[in-house]
């Protein structure tokens, strides 16, 4: 079985550099997913409320932990809190946690910036101490975002989970989470597919006789991301998995990175306008 590597959190906790994302997947498909990433070496599940698959998620892990022998305390799952269970954070993930047959979270997601995200975060520091979740995050904050936020919490996010891949790079915000400790998971991390097609990386991938998705993968890695590659093919699911036999060089890295073009294939956080002023001077009072 390949080792993978992983990244501390700022909760002291090592959370997998590869993870098996299921956003778009049936119950179903997430069930025999689930199941198959597990058995082909993936520890790091992640799904969200939303995506109504939790169910299917939950019963992947179970019949992995019963028939290939893992231990809970090896995979590692994340949930997304929905942007309609912000008065009832704790409700939410309790029924997220009966969905998925698990007592605890690993890591627990305010899925999009909104206006009550200031007073939710208060409540996810709580179901922490609980321990209903061993670590809490964020996904699709901005810098402006992550700065609102710092005033009015104990804890700083331990993950943020945004859009990355070659073309769309977030530096500015891959540089403040870096410097704030704040580990990044990367959603869409080969495009959905697209642009695989590319000169550079179909250049690069000949030369390490590997596919373009695991090659712009294995960029994740080594820039300290944590990709969550989605797919139901099995196939594609292994293939996906399969980065950890051959390394990019700087040049290659950096060849890479070069075809940053702010292109995103979901939608754009910065578009969400946040009601900050009034709501950070209320909390910072409280």
């Amino acid at each position: 079985m390949v080792k993978i590597p992983s990244l501390k959190l700022n909760t002291g906790a090592l959370m997998p550099q590869i993870g098996f994302g299921t956003w778009q997947l049936s119950k179903k498909d997430a069930e025999k997913g689930v199941l198959f990433a597990l058995k082909s070496g993936y520890r790091l599940i992640d799904t969200a409320a939303i995506y109504e698959n939790e169910e299917g998620v939950g019963k992947g892990i179970k019949n992995a932990m019963k028939k290939l022998n893992i231990k809970r305390k090896d995979i590692f799952v994340v949930t997304k809190l929905w942007n309609s269970d912000h008065k009832e954070p704790r409700k939410a993930l309790l029924k997220s946690l009966k969905k998925l047959g698990l007592s605890y979270v690993d890591l627990y997601l305010i899925h999009w910036p909104v206006e009550e995200s200031l007073i939710t975060w208060k409540e996810l520091e709580k179901l922490k101490e609980e321990g209903l979740t061993k670590a809490i995050g964020v996904s699709n904050f901005t810098i402006s975002h992550l700065d609102q936020l710092k005033k009015v919490s104990k804890e700083i996010p331990s993950v943020n989970q945004v859009e990355l891949s070659p073309f769309l790079c977030q530096k500015e915000l891959a540089k403040y989470c870096k410097k704030k400790k704040i580990v990044i998971m990367s959603y869409s991390p080969i495009m959905h597919g697209k642009l695989l097609d590319n000169k550079v990386i179909c250049g690069i991938a000949q030369k390490h006789n590997k596919t373009p998705a695991q090659v712009v993968l294995r960029w994740h890695i080594q820039l300290g991301l944590i990709p969550i590659p989605k797919s139901k093919h099995t196939e594609r699911i292994a293939e996906n998995f399969d980065v950890f036999n051959f390394k990019l060089n700087s040049k290659e890295i950096k060849m890479l990175s070069s075809l940053d073009s702010e292109k995103r294939f979901c939608w754009n956080p910065n578009d969400i306008k946040w009601k900050f002023v009034a709501e950070v001077s209320k909390l910072v009072k409280a």
